[in-house]
């Protein structure tokens, strides 16, 4: 078998992790990877990763996605909405994946496999969605602890990924996937001296966050870590600079990529820093 016949028959999963705004450097990687002619076969996403995997699963070109970023604030994703649960509703978001991927989709059929991630506020338990009302999932996904009100699937209250796996690795264990790709947007991150006990509760839930990220993102085969760690995650009108990092980030990590694809005897054991959980579907 030639050498690119090696790298078009293997099987690659893509994780993208939460980071809110951040994360729209996700589409700077996925430009590179589709540049590159890196086939994805199976996505999971969680916040902002589960937003951009969704689209990209179900076809929405990365142009789209990125003229769709540009024109994309709080405002436009949100709604003050009083509630003794949150301060604002997010139904919004769900507005943006019927107008690119259409109305009532169902993650199941997504023209990629796609595993979303949420969290159970009731047990703490990690949530993985890969049956239902793509909407449902991907709002449930974005919903930030104290900030949105959380959404319920089926008598479920469901919340923010983050929570439980900001780059979502344990959906691509066991898929027979031959290289696994994490996109981290928590790196190197600076929280900034806190001015008031809001930011002293947003830098807590984020260190808690970033140090358990570090420890799953071990179980991937390439991290790609855009250098996203000196802006917000409320930075919006900054899609393309986000996109260029991403990219940029993407671009770094491709001869890596391309030599673990071109290995013939790829398949090797490793240790898995993720306990392995059968995923929760909810349908």
């Amino acid at each position: 078998m030639s050498q690119n016949n090696v790298v078009q028959s293997k099987k690659i999963g893509l994780s993208l992790g939460g980071g809110a705004f951040r994360g729209l450097a996700h589409l700077g990687v996925l430009q590179a990877l589709k540049e590159n002619d890196i086939k994805i076969h199976r996505i999971a996403g969680t916040s902002i990763g589960a937003l951009i995997g969704a689209l990209f699963a179900f076809g929405v070109s990365i142009d789209k996605m990125i003229k769709t970023a540009n024109d994309i604030t709080w405002m436009s994703i949100s709604r003050f909405r009083l509630s003794k649960m949150g301060l604002l509703a997010n139904d919004e978001l769900g507005d943006i994946i019927d107008d690119l991927a259409g109305t009532d989709r169902l993650i199941e059929d997504a023209d990629i496999p796609l595993s979303i991630i949420a969290t159970n506020l009731k047990t703490g338990r990690k949530v993985v969605l890969e049956k239902g009302s793509l909407r449902d999932a991907v709002i449930a996904s974005t919903c930030i602890p104290g900030i949105f009100i959380p959404i319920k699937v089926d008598d479920t209250l469901l919340a923010d990924g983050m929570l439980v796996e900001n780059v979502p690795l344990s959906p691509l264990q066991n898929k027979k996937l031959d290289l696994i790709i994490a996109v981290n947007l928590t790196n190197k991150r600076s929280y900034g001296p806190p001015e008031d006990f809001v930011d002293i509760i947003i830098n807590s839930l984020d260190i808690a966050v970033d140090v358990h990220t570090q420890s799953i993102i071990k179980s991937a085969d390439i991290v790609i870590e855009p250098a996203v760690e000196n802006f917000s995650r409320f930075d919006s009108g900054k899609a393309d600079k986000f996109c260029q990092l991403g990219y940029k980030a993407a671009m770094s990590a491709m001869p890596e990529i391309n030599r673990l694809l071109k290995k013939g005897n790829f398949f090797k054991k490793k240790i898995n820093f993720i306990k392995r959980m059968k995923p929760f579907n909810l349908t």
